[in-house]
């Protein structure tokens, strides 16, 4: 068999293979490893920009059309109340957002809600916080989550609707 056609077969069988690998690690089941580990405190400037041209915006420079269209999030609940994550997910869903995942974070002791932010997506994560999730951090998220979205909420009790006795 010639070289060439053994190096066609073997290239083709990695991209098959490579494939298949990307397919496992991005299935969109809920129970696959999206926890967080408990983020180290790190302080982030909060330096605001203005809108570089005249446009319908809203407090962040942002339009809701260019905050939420289009963004993907992650939603971990952080909190010991069961199916908290998925309010807060149908929430954010109602208002625009994509939701890639709702999961559990790697801890239930959050008292307040944290919203990380990937790189460039720091006006999106405080649009978030001054219309849907008032008093919620706005972090970025550095290397803490591996999932492909622009924002991951961690929900803190803050987010826990008020008991009624």
């Amino acid at each position: 068999m010639p070289t060439s056609t053994l190096r066609g077969i073997l290239l083709v069988v990695a991209v098959a293979v490579g494939a298949l690998m990307i397919s496992q690690g991005f299935s969109s089941s809920t129970s696959s490893a999206l926890t967080a580990p408990p983020p180290s405190p790190s302080p982030s400037p909060t330096v605001s920009t203005p809108p570089a041209s005249p446009s319908p915006t809203t407090q962040g420079g942002l339009t809701h059309k260019e905050a939420v269209q289009g963004v993907s999030i992650q939603v971990l609940n952080g909190t010991k109340v069961n199916g908290l994550g998925g309010v807060v997910a149908d929430r954010l869903r109602g208002k625009g957002y994509k939701i890639y995942a709702v999961s559990n974070a790697g801890k239930s002791t959050y008292a307040t809600t944290i919203i990380y932010y990937e790189k460039g997506q720091k006006n999106r994560g405080e649009y978030m916080e001054q219309h849907y999730l008032q008093g919620a951090q706005v972090k970025a998220a550095g290397n803490l989550f591996t999932a492909p979205v622009q924002l991951t909420v961690i929900v803190g009790s803050d987010q826990s609707p008020p008991s009624s006795t």
